[in-house]
């Protein structure tokens, strides 16, 4: 039995699944949501979430290489707010 190729997601597709996996896994690095939410380009989506109104908060911190000899820089992401939606009107003009 052989499958074609995947349908594409959309980017808002994407979006939805970071968004959702941030919320669940505050701190992450681009490497866990990579691993996480196959987003074809982590830090792409997390520019576009920007955009959208999407309020993320970055810190770089310093972790171990795999050899434990060497650190280096990760950067890890808390999503702190999605973006506000317009109410429209809330009362009737009379």
């Amino acid at each position: 039995m052989t499958c074609g190729p995947l349908p594409a997601d959309t980017r808002a597709e994407q979006v939805e699944r970071v968004a959702a996996f941030l919320e669940r896994n505050p701190g992450a690095t681009v490497q866990d949501i990579n691993a996480a939410c196959d987003p074809g380009s982590a830090t792409k989506v997390l520019s576009v979430m920007r955009r959208l109104g999407f309020v993320l908060r970055r810190e770089w911190h310093r972790g171990a290489r795999k050899g434990g000899r060497s650190t280096r820089r990760a950067a890890r992401y808390w999503l702190m707010s999605r973006p506000q939606r317009a109410q429209g009107e809330l009362f009737e003009n009379t």
